[in-house]
């Protein structure tokens, strides 16, 4: 489930080789929502 790989209990892609596939059902504002949110969290943290 993408809430256990976003919280860490459930480890993602190891390797290159390996594919992660999301398939986004519900509202489109909660995909948008989850996106700003992942983006934020992959910046460093001293960035603006």
């Amino acid at each position: 489930e993408l809430a256990d790989l976003v919280t860490g209990r459930a480890q993602g892609r190891r390797t290159a080789d390996e594919v992660t596939i999301y398939k986004a059902v519900g509202v489109g504002l909660q995909d948008v929502a989850l996106a700003g949110l992942a983006w934020e969290r992959r910046q460093p943290t001293d960035q603006p």
